[in-house]
């Protein structure tokens, strides 16, 4: 179904607020997702933390996959959980109820069938904002953009990017790819001078994969054109903000919005790491070398866009 043919089927969201983390990968968006979720009850952050769903009806990401993962998810809860029948899945806490009932949408219907705004229940009452985070949504075009907002079809729309070192997301989307579909314990075990060389192998390619991390490291293309689209509502973090002063970060985005956050619920979520992979790699002087070479001129931009220096 074309852009133009795509439709919003109904008018849930209206007179709702809506937050949307649109990115990158490897930079803080789970982190984000779960301090939202966890620290204030001002927001309804959407149980599946990558809901996948404009990158997929936009073809970004092939919406296969994203019938196959939730397929996957909802077979894992239900078996993790022993849900049985209807009336251990109505049991369920309403947050719960939205996870399942998502997964099996997501997973049995052609993404162009599917309402997002639906996607929301049971939990839509309650929360004067909604929310979800996907770092796949930092690809979309202009026109995607446009169609997501009437998608959408919130009242206000604050669209937040995360953004890292472009080195150092690189290094960290290329640990995970290491144990990605992996025994963790056979990379952590792995050789580190070999581990070292395949890192800096890859920084020498210019396969798929390095094209598809080239885009995820397209953050001052991301800001202009988003920004253009949301202007004050367009918030920019990095993880740097959010793990070395996660109250500035987060007060940031309460001055956007409005949301109290819990400082006790705070520290709980930052007491456990995030998307660690259990994977480290010592940099050499040429690996050094080889990361200013591609992510240099690029390093240097972001920092000029965010006024400081970011971490590497």
């Amino acid at each position: 179904m074309s852009l133009s043919k795509q439709r919003t089927l109904s008018n849930l969201f209206s007179g709702k607020n809506f937050l949307l983390g649109i990115g990158s990968q490897r930079a803080g968006s789970t982190l984000l997702h779960r301090l939202l979720s966890r620290a204030t009850e001002d927001v309804f952050m959407h149980p599946v933390k990558e809901l996948h769903y404009f990158d997929s009806l936009f073809r970004i990401r092939a919406p296969q996959a994203l019938q196959d993962f939730s397929s996957a998810q909802l077979a894992n809860f239900q078996q993790s959980r022993r849900i049985e029948s209807d009336s251990d899945e109505r049991s369920l806490p309403k947050v719960l109820q939205c996870y399942v009932r998502t997964s099996r949408i997501l997973s049995t219907r052609r993404i162009e069938a599917v309402d997002y705004q639906d996607l929301f229940r049971p939990c839509l009452q309650g929360s004067e904002w909604l929310g979800e985070i996907t770092p796949e949504y930092m690809l979309m075009n202009n026109e995607q953009i446009v169609k997501l907002k009437d998608i959408i079809g919130s009242k206000r729309i604050v669209v937040i990017l995360m953004v890292r070192h472009p080195a150092k997301r690189y290094l960290s989307a290329f640990k995970l790819q290491q144990v990605y579909m992996r025994n963790p314990e056979e990379a952590v075990n792995h050789d580190q001078s070999a581990l070292l060389e395949k890192f800096k192998m890859s920084l020498r390619s210019d396969d798929g994969w390095n094209h598809c991390q080239n885009r995820y490291n397209c953050f001052a293309e991301t800001m202009k054109l988003w920004r253009s689209h949301f202007g004050d509502n367009f918030l920019v973090l990095s993880i740097d903000q959010l793990v070395g002063d996660t109250y500035a970060a987060l007060n940031n985005i309460s001055e956007q919005t409005g949301f109290q956050v819990d400082q006790k619920a705070v520290q709980a979520v930052m007491q456990n790491k995030v998307n660690d992979v259990g994977l480290s790699i010592s940099l050499d002087d040429e690996a050094h070398e080889l990361c200013d070479k591609r992510f240099g001129l690029m390093a240097q931009r972001l920092n000029e866009l965010m006024g400081y220096e970011l971490t590497l």
